[in-house]
């Protein structure tokens, strides 16, 4: 078994190339090629349940990795894994800048770091508008394990920007959630979670200038674990050569 420790409260997820890898500085310990949002789902979880130590049996190639969290018994543990990134992320920049860069191109709400207990049926947060529709109130509750907002049958989510992607950690108790991106009134993308229940399951909505999304629930049985949107990048108009005369 190779052991090696982390900071968790230094870990980002950044794009590498095409690549999106969960890292700690220039170290980087998980790689989810294109999957961002997979990459998103696992540092969030790692923060929720306080991992700082990823375990490897056989290496290279292991045939298993897990995750465990330190007691308060402080231990030396030996950090074997030389792998760096090679390719730059940006001009110089420590790591909590490049936490805040990546926090500004990509807004995050996580509400199992949100205090249980009833909240207005709308409010704002880093930048996005929550509505529980038909509601007096809405309310962060802790289900089978569970933190999240009862979505009740319709909640809708504002972003501030428009954006391309938008990754939202959705788990029910009963029948799946529908998930709707919108660009003003036309609809953009559409999903729905897997029928399997008591599970956050990231939903990733992809489309062009997605500016609110609808969660619409059958029963009423859903929980919102987390958001996290990514602005939509602005693109360069295209220069027309002059001909020569």
């Amino acid at each position: 078994e190779d052991v090696i420790a982390f900071d968790r409260s230094n870990l980002s997820v950044v794009q590498i190339g095409d690549r999106w890898k969960v890292v700690e500085g220039t170290h980087w310990l998980l790689d989810f090629g294109p999957g961002q949002g997979n990459a998103v789902a696992a540092l969030h979880f790692i923060r929720k349940y306080r991992f700082d130590e990823i375990c490897f049996v056989g290496r290279p190639d292991p045939s298993m990795t897990y995750f465990k969290t330190r007691g308060r018994r402080l231990r030396f543990v030996e950090i074997i894994d030389p792998r760096r990134i090679e390719d730059p992320i940006d001009p110089p920049i420590w790591w909590r800048h490049q936490d805040e860069l990546a926090a500004a191109k990509s807004p995050w709400l996580d509400f199992s770091a949100e205090q249980l207990g009833t909240r207005p049926a709308v409010s704002e947060t880093n930048g996005f508008v929550i509505e529980v529709r038909r509601a007096d109130a809405s309310e962060v509750v802790e289900r089978h394990g569970i933190t999240g907002l009862t979505v009740g049958r319709e909640t809708e989510i504002r972003l501030a920007d428009p954006s391309e992607a938008v990754d939202i950690g959705i788990a029910h108790f009963g029948e799946p959630p529908t998930l709707i991106a919108f660009r003003g009134l036309k609809a953009v993308a559409e999903c729905v979670p897997d029928a399997v229940q008591r599970q956050i399951e990231n939903v990733r909505l992809v489309g062009d200038g997605i500016d609110r999304v609808v969660i619409t629930s059958p029963d009423g049985e859903a929980v919102l674990n987390y958001i996290r949107s990514r602005h939509q990048q602005q693109r360069r108009a295209a220069t027309k050569k002059k001909r020569p005369r």
